[in-house]
């Protein structure tokens, strides 16, 4: 019995939720483009309840704040790149994500 706890408990360690990969390498000429055309990544409020964060990816993320929770359109390219704008977003306008 104890060997079958012992199994178990590596099988669900290994199913575990892993670690996100790393952002796809960004070409020097998008690198540049962004850094002269788009300028540092920020979030912004277009209107009252809805907050864009610009320069995180190649498309903006937009949060709209919902009474039943956060819409977000558009979620990124990446993990590490959506885990960038999220915390952004979130800083400004903690709470749930209802949609996505």
């Amino acid at each position: 019995m104890r060997g079958a706890v012992s199994l178990s408990l590596c099988v669900l360690a290994a199913c575990g939720p892993k670690a996100a990969p790393p952002a796809p390498a960004t070409p020097p000429t998008l690198t540049e483009h962004c850094a002269t055309q788009v300028g540092e990544p920020r979030v912004l409020e277009v209107v009252s309840g809805v907050w864009v964060a610009i320069g995180y990816d190649l498309a903006n993320i937009v949060l709209i704040e919902t009474a039943a929770g956060h819409v977000i359109v558009d979620a990124g390219m990446s993990p590490a790149r959506a885990a960038e704008a999220r915390a952004a977003l979130h800083a400004v306008a903690p709470g749930p994500v209802a949609h996505l």
